[in-house]
Parts: structure tokens; sequence; C-alpha cells
């Protein structure tokens, strides 16, 4: 553990196999487009106040268009653009074309590969809920990062158990991927204040790490950016990640506490459809008035609000 290099301390090793997961909804790419900036630059992120030689990045991405999307993430962070690779094509297949990767790490001095996602460049052959076909697939990818000493980041997606609270658990795909990442970056999306509705701040938590301790969690926010369009005269607007604070929540405790909450909109949900099903019932024709629906939410403390919007 001790003798670990960093890219950023305790979240970004060097020379291994990393992963960052999430929901679609809390901005993964633009988190990752974010990360590549600093490296490209050298500049201190997540904490760590040291300014590191400014290093290559290559971003292989299936599911946005470098034109359009992922260019201008990294433009707007900051990034020096001679230091930021990126594909946007999905012929590359792993584990076969790691060669290729390879020399093009060599050639152009790439310190971070951040692949969006990795199930886009697996073949079929790979079985990513198998381990044993993960792991054959894993092996040559944690050889390359070792050998050239660069980071290899799989960007990933949750799994649908949204009963499962231990995050080592809840990537989808085999847990191959998790274990042979030797940090594991989870971000969440904050939600809503119950009260006033709100937007919360997301969190990026480090769930696993075999080479550090585990730092605490980021509160950040995504927001729009717009920055100058290739043509002239003309704007484009994107995304970036705004550093808020530092949170001692961890990704297990947001995991249950997305669990408590789900669980609580449900049994909230029964009672709106147990009230609609006895006032249906007891309706004649089948209709009862909205007035009446309002009156009962009324009497019996719920929300017709609420009602309204569930019901729509």
């Amino acid at each position: 553990m001790g003798n670990t290099n960093w890219l950023i301390e305790n979240w970004i090793p060097a020379g291994e196999v990393m992963e960052l997961t999430g929901d679609p909804s809390v901005g993964k790419s633009t988190l990752s487009a974010t990360i590549a900036a600093h490296i490209s630059l050298g500049t201190p992120l997540l904490g760590d106040i040291r300014r590191r030689e400014p290093a290559g990045v290559l971003i292989i991405t299936a599911e946005d268009s470098s034109r359009k999307t992922t260019n201008p993430r990294v433009i707007a962070a900051g990034a020096d653009r001679s230091k930021v690779f990126i594909y946007d094509r999905a012929e590359i297949q792993l584990p076969d074309d790691i060669p290729l990767v390879r020399d093009f790490i060599i050639e152009k001095g790439i310190k971070l590969v951040i692949i969006d996602p990795i199930t886009g460049y697996l073949p079929d052959k790979v079985d990513t809920r198998i381990d044993a076909s993960t792991r054959k697939m894993m092996t040559p990818l944690s050889e390359m990062a070792h050998d050239l000493d660069v980071t290899i980041m799989l960007i990933r997606h949750l799994n649908k158990n949204t009963k499962e609270t231990n995050s080592k658990y809840r990537a989808g795909g085999s847990i191959a991927f998790t274990a042979v990442a030797r940090v594991g970056l989870m971000a969440f999306d904050g939600g809503r204040d119950e009260e006033s509705g709100e937007k919360l701040p997301r969190v990026l938590t480090v769930h696993k790490s075999n080479l550090g301790p585990v730092p605490k969690s980021w509160l950040y926010s995504v927001e729009e950016r717009v920055i100058e369009g290739e043509k002239p005269g003309t704007l484009v607007k994107t995304s970036g990640a705004v550093w808020l604070q530092e949170s001692d929540t961890n990704a297990d405790d947001l995991l249950m506490a997305a669990q408590t909450n789900s669980g609580r909109q449900n049994n909230s949900l029964g009672k709106y459809n147990e009230l609609l099903r006895r006032l249906f019932a007891a309706a004649p024709d089948g209709r009862v008035p909205v007035a009446d629906v309002k009156q009962a939410c009324e009497d019996e403390g719920l929300s017709w609000s609420t009602l309204n919007k569930h019901d729509n």
C-alpha cells in the first residue's frame, strides 16, 4: 500500500485498473472528462493538493460523439487538448485489440485510459455475467496497465438489484470486474429534498481500495456550460462538474438510504392506492367526484397533489 503511486491521491492510482460506476443520471462521462482535464494539466483534484506532471489521456467512448459531446465537455473542463485524445468508434474489441491500444499509449505518452463503457468494447465471446470469461478479458488489461504504468478506468453501470446495499455487488455484470479493479469509484444522484423539492448534490465515493485508505467522499453538481463552437460565432451547450465539499457519507450508506427511501415511497403510494380502491368500491356507478377524492385525502392526512401526480 505504501509504495503506490497516484495520479490523484487515494482516488486515481497510477498503473492500475480501476472502475467508475453509477446510474446514467449521475454524470459519469462528465466526471471522467473533468478528471481527464486535470490529468492533462497536472492540477490538484479531490482534496489532493499536489501538482503533478501533465500527462496524456485517451478517452475511448462508445456512447457519446467525440465532436458533439465528449470534446465539448473536455474543453469546458479546461483540459490541455494537445494531451487528450478521443476515440468514439466501436471497431475496437477487447482484449483482441489491446496491441493497437498499447501502441497508441506508447506513441502519445498516455497515463490514463478511460473506456466508457467497458461493455461497449467487448465481443460476444466475452460473457460479462461469468467470472471466468470476464477475468480472461481483464487479465490482459491489468498486465498492460502494469507494463506501461498506465491507469485504465472502466466506466460501468449499476445493476437493477436495488435491494443490494453492498456496493461491491451493485455494478452490472460479473463481480470479477470489481475484484480485478484496484480502486472502485461509485457516483450517486443526490435526489431531491423531501420538503423543498430542491435537487440535492450528487456524491462521488471510493467504495473499494486495495491500495490505500478510503478518502472522504465528495459532493458535486453537474451544471450547464457554454463554449465556443467549431464555427466562428457559434456557441455549444455542454456540461461540467462542480466540486462542492467533502462528505463523510459512503457508498453502502447511500445504497441503504436509497433502499429505505424506495420503501417509504412504495408504502406511501400503497396508501393512496388503497384510498382510491375504497372510494371507487363505494361508488354506485364507478365514478368518484374530484372534490370527494380531495376531501378523502384531507381526512386521511394525504396530499392531493401527490395523488394527482401519481395518478397521471
